[in-house]
């Protein structure tokens, strides 16, 4: 099956970055729900959050990533490490939702208030790496996006 060019979106760019924007957002009101100890709070926001982050994920899994490898071919080893770099997080942020998900029937309510304890130092490694994340992407990755024009 032959894979049809991603084509440039002038747009993209500033969709990507009010994700950015919205996914610290609730990464922040995640953090202070913790914080006051609103388990209940905390848990919805992390919900919102998770969907927001996978939304985030897919545009640039399609859009972003396979467009600058099609035009970037010289900086391909760098993007391919960036993309791995994002799965990677990713994955992390499953483990932490699926970790503190109250809905999961995998958990039982001791379990879970027994990780209610390690959440916040959690967050605090997520955080950091998303925040770094977000910055390096934005630096290193969406310079080369602008420059196909």
């Amino acid at each position: 099956m032959k894979h049809r060019p991603v084509t440039y979106e002038a747009d993209l760019l500033d969709k990507l970055e009010v994700e950015h924007q919205g996914l610290l957002s609730q990464f922040k009101s995640l953090c202070q729900a913790c914080d006051r100890g609103n388990q209940d709070e905390a848990y919805s926001i992390l919900g919102l959050f998770n969907t927001m982050l996978i939304e985030h994920f897919v545009h640039e899994d399609y859009k972003l990533y396979p467009y600058l490898l099609q035009q970037r071919r010289n900086s391909a080893e760098r993007i391919r490490s960036m993309h791995d770099e994002m799965m990677n997080i990713e994955v992390d942020i499953r483990k932490l939702v699926k970790k503190y998900d109250i809905s999961s029937q995998y958990i039982s309510p001791e379990e879970m208030q027994k990780n209610w304890q390690f959440i916040g130092k959690s967050l605090e490694i997520i955080g950091l790496l998303l925040k770094e994340r977000i910055h390096r992407e934005e630096l290193c990755l969406y310079p080369l996006y602008r420059d196909c024009r």
